[in-house]
């Protein structure tokens, strides 16, 4: 539980820094007045969050918004939910914070429908409940040969694309390690990583792969919202997660 709730912040986190400045040469137009990210989840067993047995729920996890000016938000809506005023919003340089930490939906969740009014326009998208992700397999599961590569194979439909995340064990120096997350993005449905990837890790302990619906993150990524602005809305599925000891070989 507490894992997939590090995953869930930490893709947040990555999208952001890395694509929220992807047109840094481009002016907001009359039509383009601001720029937003959404971030939601599905749980499938959502019992931790509504205390109810073999209970699913799509959870909000975010949205951060962009401007010149930076826009007032108004309100926005998740699923049937409209959340109005500025109690969930946090301001950064450049940019505020959507948040709320409970607002789910527990129903009607198969087509996703985001919108938020800020006091530049409104924006609006939908998004389906991407697929699942089945028959996970890795071709080593004890020890990783020197110079072979690092396979990660699986089926599913319905999704997008997929985020690979493999948590790696590297000394720090005196005998301790450091937790250190990988994260690529796939439309395939294997992954293949290279030994130089993790020549310098002790060994791999978490692998994970969520399925998104939603435009691939990179430098030419697409916006999937209308209205005034330009919007960017990603449904993931909590997918498969193995924690197995995978010993990176050194000779």
């Amino acid at each position: 539980m507490n894992k997939y709730f590090i995953v869930w912040i930490i893709f947040s986190l990555s999208i952001l820094l890395s694509y929220s400045c992807k047109k840094d040469d481009d002016n907001p137009s009359d039509q383009n007045n601001f720029e937003a990210f959404f971030w939601v989840f599905h749980y499938d067993d959502a019992s931790f969050i509504t205390n109810e047995d073999n209970s699913s729920a799509t959870i909000f996890n975010g949205a951060t918004i962009t401007g010149d000016p930076i826009p007032e938000l108004i309100s926005f809506s998740f699923g049937d939910i409209i959340y109005e005023g500025v109690d969930f919003v946090g301001h950064n340089e450049g940019l505020i914070n959507v948040a709320h930490p409970i607002a789910y939906v527990t129903s009607n969740y198969d087509l996703l429908k985001i919108e938020i009014n800020t006091s530049v326009g409104t924006i609006k998208g939908t998004e389906e409940l991407p697929g699942t992700v089945e028959n996970f397999s890795i071709n080593y599961t004890d020890t990783l040969p020197k110079g072979e590569s690092l396979i990660l194979s699986w089926e599913g439909e319905g999704s997008d694309f997929y985020e690979i995340i493999v948590i790696c064990a590297v000394d720090s120096g005196n005998g301790f390690y450091t937790g250190e997350s990988i994260r690529v993005h796939t439309k395939e449905h294997s992954y293949e990583f290279e030994y130089s990837v993790f020549e310098d890790s002790k060994f791999l302990d978490t692998f994970i792969v969520l399925p998104y619906n939603g435009p691939l993150p990179n430098q030419s990524i697409e916006s999937n919202m209308s209205g005034d602005g330009i919007g960017y809305l990603y449904y993931g599925r909590v997918g498969y997660g193995l924690a197995t000891r995978i010993i990176v070989g050194k000779e």
